[in-house]
């Protein structure tokens, strides 16, 4: 499992998700909206994510929230450290997740 723990950390786009996802759950729509990806780019790389377990799914309404797969955190201490430097090199992704919420089906900026 590390080996594709360490495959998953070596693309940028899904450090940038893992970015966003450490500071509260998101869905698909608003990480697009966020990293200004296509869609398929994002869920390509969520399906890539949740493959290896290192993300998680919960459903809410019709819509399907992704966070942080707190057991993969707890088995790899080094993805804990990862957060800060995260941060530190996607703020600026940090700082557009601050503008959308989701309403209903769709998000929307605050």
């Amino acid at each position: 499992m590390l080996e594709e723990i360490m495959k998953i950390l070596a693309d940028k786009t899904r450090l940038r998700i893992l970015n966003l996802l450490y500071f509260r759950p998101h869905c698909v729509c608003e990480i697009v909206k966020i990293l200004q990806l296509p869609q398929s780019t994002v869920s390509r790389h969520i399906s890539k994510m949740r493959l290896v377990g290192i993300i998680k799914p919960t459903k809410m309404g019709t819509l399907t929230k992704y966070s942080i797969n707190n057991n993969v955190l707890n088995n790899y201490s080094f993805l804990k450290y990862l957060k800060n430097d995260l941060a530190k090199n996607y703020e600026n992704d940090l700082k557009r997740s601050k503008n959308y919420i989701v309403n209903g089906n769709s998000c929307t900026l605050k």
